[in-house]
């Protein structure tokens, strides 16, 4: 709920220049709520934030992943996600990598959208049975930004979550 005196009659969901969807407040509702929506093979979701850019993702498991991987996966990252694991895990694996890069697109929004081999998977820790945070990084006039993504699986479902927060 946007606001406990409000309802879904008091706001509606807008489209921005690029398709970044946004909150188009009506009676009572706060300005500068951000939202995110997803959705893969029946379903959907969606979050929204004051006051920072969210970005939601989910992706069903597919062995596509596996033939697209040079477009959003560098070597080092794969590498991360396989350590010690079974190789079959690797499109799972790639699918929640895919998931987090996605939700942090979105999050990052502008246009053009940061290129999926622009942000770089540099650390993972397991926080939940079947949940991790994923650390990417990206390069911001000169600066290396670390933003932390939570991912998790929702049954055969690779889901992820961050919210972009200015330091």
């Amino acid at each position: 709920m946007l606001h406990p005196e409000t309802g879904p009659e008091d706001w509606q969901v807008e489209s921005g220049p690029y398709g970044r969807p946004f909150y188009q407040p009506l009676r009572g509702c706060a300005a500068g709520t951000e939202l995110s929506i997803t959705h893969s093979h029946g379903l959907a979701a969606a979050v929204a934030v004051a006051g920072h850019p969210c970005g939601l993702d989910l992706q069903r498991v597919s062995a596509v992943i596996l033939r697209i991987r040079e477009k959003f996966c560098h070597d080092s990252e794969a590498e991360l996600l396989v350590s010690g694991k079974k190789p079959e895990r690797l499109a799972a694996d790639l699918t929640m990598l895919w998931s987090a890069k996605e939700a942090l697109r979105k999050a990052l929004g502008g246009h053009p959208l940061t290129g999926f081999l622009a942000m770089r998977l540099e650390g993972l820790e397991k926080i939940a049975e079947r949940a991790w945070l994923l650390t990417l990084v990206t390069v911001s006039g000169g600066n290396v930004v670390e933003h932390p993504v939570a991912t998790w699986w929702l049954e055969d479902f690779a889901t992820a979550l961050t919210v972009a927060i200015e330091e």
